[in-house]
C-alpha cells in the first residue's frame, strides 16, 4: 500500500495508482478506504471497465447493493460483450431479492460464456425461485456433474424435478447416485427419504441429532421442502424456520427457506 501512496504523491492524477491502492486496501478488508480510492480512479478514468467492476465488488462487500448495481451497469455499458459485469450485477440483484433481474443477467452470462460454471448454481437458484424448475434442474444437474460430491446440488436437482410433478424422474435421478454417497453422511439419509417420502420418522431424528450446525440447517431445509410438497405445511414451515435460524445468509438453503417463509407470511398478512 505504501508504494501506491508514494506513486499517488508523485502523480496524483494517475488513476491506476488509486485503483491499485484501493485493491490493496480491499485485500486488507479496509473496505471504506478501498471504495474511496476506487471512486477517485473512476472519476479520473470513467471509461475504464475494471474500475467499475472493482468498485462494485467492494460495494458488494460493504452491502451497498444498489450502488454496486450502478457500477456493474456502467461496466456493461462500457463493454457489453464481457460476461463479468452481468455476473456481478446478477449477484447484487440476488442480494436484493430481485430474482427476475438476476435471472435475466445470468442468462446473458451463459449466452456469452456457456462454460462459466460459477454461474450454474446461481442461475439454478434464481430459476427455482422464479418458478422455472426445468431450467433449475438443468443447471443444478450441470453443477452437480462438475462437483459430484456436492450432494446438496443433487437434492436441489431432485426437488426441481419434483416441483414439475416428475416424481419418477426424480426417483431415477437419485437412484443413480444414492450408492455413491457414504452411508455415514446425513445426505445419504435425506436421499433415501426423498426416494420414500412417506416415512420421515428416521430422517427427522437424524436431522435433530446432527451436531454440525450448518449441516443441520441445510437438512432442515430439504426436510421442509419435501414436507411442503406433501402438503404438510405447518411441519414444512417449522423446518424452514429452523433452517433460517441455523444458517448464514450466504447459504442457498437459507435463501430458499427464507423465500418460502416470506411467501407464507405474505399470504397470512393478506388474509388478516
Amino acid at each position: 500500500e505504501e508504494q501506491f501512496t508514494a506513486a499517488i504523491e508523485i502523480q496524483p492524477d494517475y488513476p491506476f495508482a488509486y485503483s491499485d491502492r484501493g485493491m490493496a486496501r480491499a485485500l486488507q478488508y479496509h473496505l471504506s478506504d478501498a471504495e474511496a480510492d476506487l471512486t477517485v480512479a473512476v472519476d479520473l478514468n470513467p471509461g475504464y471497465y475494471w474500475h467499475h467492476i472493482d468498485r462494485g465488488r467492494v460495494r458488494m462487500e460493504l452491502r451497498k447493493f444498489p450502488d454496486a448495481i450502478t457500477d456493474f451497469t456502467e461496466a456493461i455499458a462500457i463493454n457489453p460483450r464481457h460476461f463479468l459485469g452481468y455476473a456481478q450485477r446478477a449477484s447484487a440483484s440476488d442480494a436484493l431479492e430481485r430474482y427476475e433481474d438476476a435471472l435475466r443477467d445470468y442468462r446473458e452470462v451463459l449466452r456469452i460464456r456457456p462454460d462459466y460454471y460459477p454461474a450454474w448454481a446461481p442461475i439454478a437458484v434464481s430459476s427455482f425461485v422464479s418458478g422455472d424448475y426445468a431450467l433449475a434442474f438443468t443447471y443444478f444437474d450441470k453443477a452437480f456433474q462438475r462437483e459430484d460430491s456436492r450432494w446438496d446440488l443433487a437434492l436441489l436437482a431432485s426437488l426441481s424435478l419434483k416441483h414439475q410433478s416428475m416424481d419418477k424422474d426424480s426417483e431415477r435421478y437419485l437412484l443413480e447416485i444414492v450408492n455413491t454417497i457414504p452411508r455415514d453422511m446425513i445426505h445419504y439419509d435425506m436421499v433415501r427419504y426423498y426416494l420414500a417420502p412417506g416415512h420421515e420418522t428416521y430422517v427427522m431424528a437424524q436431522v435433530q441429532a446432527e451436531t454440525n450446525k450448518l449441516l443441520k440447517g441445510q437438512m432442515y431445509f430439504y426436510l421442509g421442502a419435501q414436507m411442503e410438497l406433501l402438503g404438510r405445511i405447518q411441519t414444512a414451515q417449522a423446518a424452514f424456520l429452523e433452517a433460517e435460524n441455523l444458517l448464514q445468509p450466504g447459504f442457498v438453503e437459507r435463501r430458499l427457506a427464507s423465500w418460502r417463509l416470506q411467501a407464507y407470511r405474505t399470504v397470512q398478512e393478506g388474509g388478516s
